[in-house]
């Protein structure tokens, strides 16, 4: 019952009373903005970008060691569609 009056106090546009979170086991706002400091969020873009680094570098490194030498040309491509078709005779 408490937090449906919380919920209309909130959809009226009111801040609820302290005495009402309190019996509800929530903190006012003031004192959640004060125990949780913002972190930067730094870390895990640095991150990120050194793994898509590594990847993009291993990558590239594997495509200049395989050389173009090695792949063969690609067969010609069929002149007409009947070779593509499923249950040809031919």
């Amino acid at each position: 019952m408490t937090e449906i009056q919380i919920v209309a106090w909130e959809l009226v546009g009111l801040q609820p009373p302290a005495d009402l979170l309190a019996s509800a086991g929530i903190a006012p706002p003031e004192e959640v903005a004060e125990a949780k400091p913002k972190k930067k969020g730094g870390g895990k873009f640095l991150r990120n970008t050194a793994i898509v680094l590594l990847l993009a570098g291993g990558g590239y490194y594997a495509y200049m060691m395989m050389g173009e030498e090695d792949l063969p040309m690609p067969p010609d491509p069929p002149l007409s569609g009947e070779s593509m078709m499923i249950g040809s005779g031919k």
